[in-house]
């Protein structure tokens, strides 16, 4: 993995040497190995990268050039299946000067142009510079698994992987208000970032940039409308195969690095498999690390070890106190440059460094599963509402353990009966209980903002201004549960997950993470399958429980989801929190009252576990929120 920052100014104007450097240093963590930058002759295109080698480890520095220089290119991330695309170039007579897998980027646009997006497969961003048509072309992962934002200003363009380059460079800091209010819902928004006019390219589009206008579109989308369109007339049997052949080949082609590659482990169906099929396949020893905490709770560690003993794997384990949680807050929190609702980022920060520090720089991990595979619980209140007829018990006792699980409390299952404007049921034909998530959550936050705020966003629906953010062909699917899934992976997927408790806390500390479960190969194929291959008799990823039988141990087999949580911050941060709450530039919010929030604060003591967990999420996020401020010197609009 590696960082991105480039430029492109209108009128000739040179770009500051300086400024652009001090923007691409800001981003070093992301490729300690290595800096390098292009400028084009008038001073007026700029592309930089920071790398981190994983393959070609001597020769794979960038900016890399076509033979005649006319085309530039910088890329963070990976593309697989690049060995058979080289050797088929090779042949066509096409000199590659590096044996990166990024090169070949080049002869792919010089023969198919814009259309070169199918031939690409992996987690990247990049941005490529077109000398001959004066154009720049950037995109991103078709899940969104690597981060790139951008800037236009006046005709002026500034691209990077992470905002602090922006910020660097000097893009304005101000919070984007309308984003704030829907992250508090928990709806993550597909452009929009919480700084105002800092945009996020959506998962699976591009944009071209040329004579200094924008012209952003679509490349690619998992297609749910397709739903058994592909898997008709297949067997129970058959589709197991066929997703066990996905998901080995996926795991397969994330082995293949010049450095050792590792794996993240959980006490989770998901990451379990990952390690047991990479154990299976790789002619090296596979090392497993993991975290642990001191609360039986939230502590996983146990299982993860009995997991490694199973499949003869190396295993080492961070062991996560309070303190660590205290002492690594802010550390993360800048890295993760948005507010965050728990201690998981942090959790996951603190194994990146471990890991790191244990010479591994690359690793597997099981996010993205059950985005597409159904595993949350909201999933399964959708599957009991539209998919299922009358529960038996044992069904109806695993449905009692989900809504009543303490892990997630308030974020992963609602409690509350909330409606819903009219037009969200028409659009969709339902209420996804998803939505009853989001608004009840919102209804919390309403209870601790400042009037003035209050007011301002007044006449804003989160649910309807999500809704309207996507095409409405994309709800015109038979099986509900499968918008639903397309929902969360559009939102909180990219937004939140792989971003916060992904690529941001690994690369803080140079780790690349490849995610299996989101090779589009594997997504295209679980997109068409039929709901009861998800969630069958209220077993959730019922198809990967089956494909990887013999790759996981009987306890992971049998285990239901838990969220990936980390114990409640309250615990850890409640002295952070009463002097931020009571410090005298919290109180000059415009968006939260300081009184509201340290009543909240102080009532934690009298409430009960599960109360205290879901309202731990709040004070979380307003602390986070208010840190940031302070570190990115955040102004209001």
């Amino acid at each position: 993995m590696c960082g991105i920052f480039c430029c492109v100014q209108r009128n000739n104007q040179q770009i500051q040497l300086t400024k652009f450097k001090s923007a691409l240093s800001s981003i070093t963590h992301r490729g300690p190995d290595s800096h390098g930058y292009w400028f084009s002759n008038d001073q007026s295109v700029g592309l930089g990268h920071t790398r981190l080698s994983i393959i070609d480890l001597d020769h794979g520095e960038q900016p890399i050039s076509s033979s005649d220089g006319k085309i530039q290119i910088v890329v963070n991330g990976e593309f697989y299946d690049y060995k058979k695309i080289r050797r088929d170039y090779q042949k066509k007579g096409y000199h590659f000067k590096t044996s990166s897998d990024s090169e070949i980027l080049i002869p792919l646009y010089l023969e198919h142009g814009e259309k070169f997006f199918e031939h690409l497969r992996g987690e990247f961003a990049f941005v490529l510079w077109d000398d001959r048509e004066k154009k720049l072309l950037f995109a991103r992962d078709r899940m969104g698994i690597k981060p790139l934002y951008y800037h236009l200003s006046d005709g002026n363009l500034f691209i990077a992987s992470e905002i602090k380059a922006l910020l660097k460079f000097g893009i304005p800091a101000i919070w984007d208000e309308n984003t704030l209010y829907l992250s508090n819902h928990s709806i993550y928004q597909q452009e929009r970032t919480y700084f105002k006019d800092i945009y996020a390219l959506r998962p699976g589009h591009y944009a071209i940039f040329k004579d200094h206008i924008l012209h952003k579109k679509e490349y690619w989308d998992f297609n749910f409308s397709s739903s058994r369109r592909y898997t008709n007339g297949y067997s129970e049997q058959e589709l197991i195969a066929e997703f066990k052949s996905a998901f080995y080949n996926a795991v397969q082609v994330r082995l293949e690095a010049d450095v050792e590659v590792g794996c993240y482990l959980s006490g989770g169906l998901d990451s379990s498999a990952v390690l047991g099929v990479a154990s299976r396949l790789s002619n090296k020893k596979v090392r497993a690390f993991s975290i642990g905490y001191d609360d039986d709770v939230f502590n996983e560690s146990h299982i993860s070890t009995r997991t490694c003993k199973h499949l003869d794997v190396e295993h080492s384990i961070v062991l996560i106190k309070d303190e660590d949680i205290r002492d690594n807050f802010v550390k993360s929190l800048i890295h993760s440059e948005s507010p965050v609702m728990n201690t998981h980022g942090v959790s996951l920060f603190l194994l990146s460094k471990h890991v790191r520090e244990h010479g591994v720089k690359c690793v597997l991990t099981g996010g993205g599963a059950d985005e597409t595979l159904a595993g949350y619980s909201f999933f399964k209140e959708d599957y009991l509402n539209h998919h299922s007829n009358k529960l038996t018990d044992d069904q109806a006792r695993l449905l009692n353990d989900m809504r009543s699980s303490k892990i997630g409390a308030g974020l992963v299952c609602s409690s509350q009966d909330i409606s819903f404007s009219h037009e969200i049921e028409i659009l969709l034909n339902y209420i996804p209980e998803l939505f009853r998530i989001y608004k009840s959550r919102g209804k919390l936050f309403k209870n601790l903002y400042h009037e003035s705020y209050l007011k301002r966003m007044s006449s804003s629906d989160a649910i309807s201004t999500f809704i309207n953010s996507f095409d409405s062909e994309k709800f015109n699917v038979e099986d509900k549960l499968n918008i639903s899934a397309y929902l969360f992976s559009k939102s909180t997927l990219p937004g939140y997950i792989l971003s916060t408790v992904g690529d941001r806390m690994e690369m803080a500390h140079s780790i690349e993470g490849r995610v299996p479960f989101l090779d589009n190969k594997l997504v295209e194929f679980t997109s068409s399958l039929p709901v009861e291959m998800k969630i069958h008799n209220m077993i959730e990823k019922y198809i990967l429980r089956e494909a990887t039988l013999e790759d996981v141990t009987p306890e992971i087999y049998k285990r239901m989801k838990q969220p990936f949580f980390g114990p409640p911050s309250y615990h850890a941060l409640k002295e952070i929190m009463q002097d931020v709450f009571n410090s005298d530039s919290f109180k000059q919010s415009s968006i939260y009252d300081a009184k509201k929030v340290l009543s909240l604060l102080n009532k934690m003591p009298e409430l009960d576990e599960k109360t205290v967990i879901e309202n731990d999420s709040l004070l979380m996020e307003i602390l986070s929120f208010h840190i940031l401020q302070t570190e990115f010197r955040v102004s209001y609009g």
